[in-house]
This record gives C-alpha cells, sequence and structure tokens, in this order.
C-alpha cells in the first residue's frame, strides 16, 4: 500500500500563530491549510503547538517537549514579540536580553535542522504604537511594545535564517499596499484581515514549495 500523500505543517509561536482575534476562529494557520486544500483535497494538516504569550525561550522547550515527537514535513516558527516587550515604561529593558534571544534561536535552529529539511521562520510584523491597549501581567506592570525593537530583531532573524539555511518569511511587498493598522485588532495582534494578509503569504511559499515544485 501506497504512503498516504499529504503533508503536515508543525506551527510554534504565540497567540498570531494561536489564531487570537480572527472572527473565523481560524487564524492564519488554519485559513493556510484551507488555501492549501482547495488546490490539493485532503493534501495538507497543521499541528499547531503555539500557545499565547510564548517568546522563543518557551518555543525552544516546547520543540523539544512536543514537535519532536510529532514533527511533520516542515516547521514554520512565529515568534519574537514577545521577547522584546518592554514592560512599565517604553525605555525599560527588553522581556528577554538579545545574547539570551539568539542563544535561544540557535538552539532551537541547531535542533530543527535535524529533523526538518523545509523551515520558515516569519518576520515580525509591526505594531500600532500609537493604540496601546493597557495590558498588565502579574506584577501590574503595563507592556510596551515598538516598531524599532521589531526592525531591529527581524535583522537578527534574517541573519539567523541565512546562517541555517532557513526561509525568513517576510511581508514588505505586500505591506506597501496596505494600511497594516487597519488590518490590527489592538496594537499587535492581528485581525481576520491581518491574518488573511498572512495565510496568503504562507500560501504562496508552500504552494511553491510543495506543489509547484513537486
Amino acid at each position: 500500500m501506497s504512503e498516504p500523500d499529504y503533508k503536515i505543517l508543525s506551527v510554534i509561536g504565540d497567540s498570531i500563530a494561536n489564531g487570537y482575534f480572527d472572527l473565523k476562529n481560524t487564524g492564519w494557520v488554519g485559513r493556510t491549510i484551507q488555501k492549501l486544500q482547495n488546490d490539493k483535497n485532503y493534501g495538507f494538516y497543521a499541528r499547531n503547538f503555539a500557545v499565547s504569550g510564548d517568546r522563543i525561550t518557551d518555543c525552544l522547550q516546547r520543540f523539544r517537549s512536543q514537535v519532536v515527537s510529532n514533527p511533520g514535513d516542515c516547521l514554520i516558527v512565529e515568534c519574537g514579540v514577545n521577547d522584546i516587550a518592554r514592560w512599565d515604561s517604553r525605555d525599560s529593558e527588553h522581556s528577554l536580553s538579545l545574547s539570551f534571544r539568539l542563544e535561544c534561536w540557535d538552539a532551537l535552529l541547531t535542533e530543527a535542522k535535524r529533523i526538518f529539511s523545509k523551515i520558515y521562520v516569519l518576520q515580525i510584523l509591526p505594531v500600532n504604537e500609537q493604540k496601546r491597549f493597557i495590558r498588565d501581567n502579574d506584577y501590574e506592570l503595563a507592556w510596551f511594545y515598538r516598531n524599532d525593537d521589531i526592525s531591529e530583531y527581524n535583522g537578527h532573524l534574517k541573519e539567523l535564517c541565512l546562517k541555517y539555511s532557513c526561509d525568513f518569511v517576510t511581508y514588505d511587498d505586500a505591506l506597501k499596499f496596505v494600511d497594516w493598522n487597519s488590518c490590527l485588532f489592538d496594537d499587535v495582534h492581528p485581525n481576520e484581515k491581518g491574518h488573511e494578509l498572512i495565510a496568503q503569504r504562507m500560501y504562496e511559499v508552500l504552494k511553491k514549495d510543495f506543489i509547484d515544485d513537486q
């Protein structure tokens, strides 16, 4: 009997990968699968290990504890904005230091390369710094996100992808034609329009790699 002809996408990340604030309750992961299924019935499925609030250190541990036993055909990592949250003020320290972030990314990508031939790291999308919801953590400190932090971090992620021969998935061209702030539910989470933009880009990338190039 021949092997079933389908691909499984393993996803680790935060609330954005978990689909928060998509009115269709599918998020960009579910939307991407739907688009791929339209091209190939029963051809694609997702194992979504994303958890709200996860940072790169959490993704590393989730990879080690969950993904390695259910690896699938490719790994998609959507993570980073929680790493650079600033608590209490816009100028306080990042949630995680740069050196520790890069150490965790190095460990994750080194271990992932032993299992996956295809790894996708998603660009961190901009936030709306003028539209900050009051969110408090257990220490009753407000969280702040800054686009200059995001831009710098994306530069490091791009370098890591080059180092480990991973795909760095960007949206820069698509963002030229949309008002991204209208695609946000709050300051950081995409709404249904935002999830659709991410899904369309991931569909284009995965279709090329798993449908067109086969």
